[in-house]
């Protein structure tokens, strides 16, 4: 995450702190518990926790649906395609938070925006939208 505007120390964030930190602590227990649940599928935590590592958040239902294809009903199956949806929106938001420029928008009556930033690969910016 990069603070343009003001600085880190800034108490104008203070307000974001502790909501930022449970998102975080939320994100970790939602990735720990789909690690368990993969575990159940592989019988190991260490190549739940390889699947759930390299299985990226967008791609994360399809790779759900694909290992636990013919062993969950049909209710199951829908229940875990939908947390593991809400699991991937929640990545995404997580994602452009943490990496996305926060900055107090002097054109908007200091109203916090978080600048979406994606880079070319020589590390130029491509794109920047406000959200």
């Amino acid at each position: 995450m990069t603070i343009l505007f003001p600085r880190l120390s800034s108490p104008e964030l203070e307000p974001y702190v502790a909501p930022f930190g449970r998102m975080m602590l939320a994100f970790g227990r939602a990735t720990a518990a789909a690690i368990e649940l993969v575990t159940k599928c592989k019988g190991s935590e260490a190549e739940a926790v390889r699947f759930v590592a390299t299985t990226s958040s967008k791609d994360l239902p399809k790779g759900l649906r694909k290992l636990f294809k013919n062993k969950l009903d049909k209710e199951q199956d829908e229940k875990l395609l939908h947390a593991a949806a809400e699991y991937k929106a929640v990545a995404d938001e997580r994602h452009h938070l943490i990496h996305g420029e926060w900055w107090f928008n002097v054109f908007e009556n200091g109203v916090l925006t978080v600048r979406n930033v994606r880079w070319k690969k020589n590390n130029t910016a491509l794109i920047i939208e406000n959200r």
